[in-house]
């Protein structure tokens, strides 16, 4: 979730980006973050892939995507595939833990 605020940040104190500009270039993310979900959510309830599965899946790819995005140089157009992977990651970890971790949980260790 930091990664929403801090690339517009980036991009607008590296790379020397306006207000708007910056939120433009966070799209890849927050528009590749539901397709993620919706390959998460069909991998475990249709392919009866274990939740256990995504979420490595998910944290490795944010780890693998972000390690990358850090690594561009200013103004360099490889960062959007990279914040690409990190949304499709999002999205996968995102659905899996919301949907299954209160299933793993007692009922009432539960927040309201």
């Amino acid at each position: 979730m930091t990664i929403l605020i801090n690339l517009p940040q980036r991009f607008q104190a590296v790379d020397g980006a306006q207000p708007f500009d910056a939120g433009i270039h966070v799209l890849p993310v927050l528009l590749s973050s539901p397709v993620g979900t919706i390959i998460a959510s069909q991998a475990v309830t249709r392919l009866d892939v274990p939740p256990f599965y995504p979420i490595v899946f998910g944290v490795a790819a944010q780890l693998l995507g972000l390690g990358l995005a850090s690594s561009t140089s200013p103004g360099s157009s490889a960062i959007w595939g990279y914040e690409v992977i990190l949304g499709l990651a999002f999205g996968t970890t995102l659905v899996t833990l919301l949907i299954y971790v209160p299933l793993a949980v007692k009922r009432e260790d539960l927040g309201q």
